[in-house]
């Protein structure tokens, strides 16, 4: 039977099972989020957007989307700690 591909990731190594537990945490903290926070980190990860290019197409100001990415960005680390990043305790 063959092993499951692994992947190099900061000077790590991740078995595919671990990926896939990393990514159902991740999209769970993402869930918790107000939507506008989720809205913002979604559009700049995955859609590639800068904040300005998010504040035009939102129709908000620039200082509002900065802020959400921020507030966001925190609100992850606290629902993650360090169960991210292979430091979990």
């Amino acid at each position: 039977m063959e092993n499951p591909p692994e992947e190099k990731y900061e000077g790590r190594t991740e078995s595919g099972a671990t990926q896939s537990e990393t990514r159902l945490m991740v999209n769970s903290a993402l869930d918790r989020l107000p939507e506008a926070q989720r809205r913002v980190l979604e559009m700049a990860y995955f859609d590639g957007l800068t904040q300005s290019e998010i504040a035009d197409r939102l129709k908000e100001p620039l200082g509002t989307v900065k802020t959400r990415m921020r507030t966001a960005l925190e609100r992850l680390r606290e629902f993650l700690g360090d169960k991210v990043g292979g430091k979990e305790s």
